[in-house]
């Protein structure tokens, strides 16, 4: 099913073409979910895990995936620290967050580490799935009620959120 919609890399929404995907959770049952999720609802050509920053580096490396899920809330690593490695080691990857940042500026932060969607843990699983879709066409993806929580953040400052090192 395409919505006739073309992305940056060529892509449209819907295409059916196999695509890489790296899962990194360091639990096990949602580790385990996801990768059902998407062995049931998209053409995988290869689909790999990873629950630390180590294994993930040497995945990226050796395997170059086309999108990383990425749980936001590790409980060993920083998901921040680990999006910008995957950017470093495979740039091509696009990488979606998966869970509930504390704040809007958590949100910025994810964004400027490179990350180009992020949905709930709560969110319909279609949101998943749509959002992989999305992000390998060229395109980003954040759910509705994280969308929905940048905005009111963003109109409640009186200057555009910056976020300085």
């Amino acid at each position: 099913m395409s919505f006739g919609v073309e992305g940056k890399n060529g892509g449209s929404l819907g295409t059916r073409r196999a695509i890489e995907v790296l899962v990194v959770e360091d639990r096990p049952r949602p580790r385990a979910a996801l990768r059902q999720l998407l062995a049931e609802h998209m053409p995988i050509d290869r689909l790999a895990d990873a629950d630390d920053l180590e294994r993930t580096l040497q995945i990226s490396t050796e395997f170059k995936p086309s999108v990383a899920l990425v749980n936001y809330q590790l409980r060993k690593d920083s998901a921040i620290s680990i999006a910008k490695a995957v950017q470093r080691e495979s740039p091509a990857t696009d990488i979606l967050f998966i869970s509930m940042p504390e704040s809007w500026i958590a949100l910025v932060t994810a964004i400027q580490s490179g990350v180009k969607g992020f949905v709930l843990e709560s969110d319909p699983l279609d949101w998943i799935i749509d959002a992989v879709k999305a992000l390998r066409s060229g395109y980003g993806y954040f759910s509705p009620p994280i969308a929905l929580m940048f905005a009111k953040a963003y109109s409640t400052t009186t200057q555009s959120p910056r976020i300085t090192n």
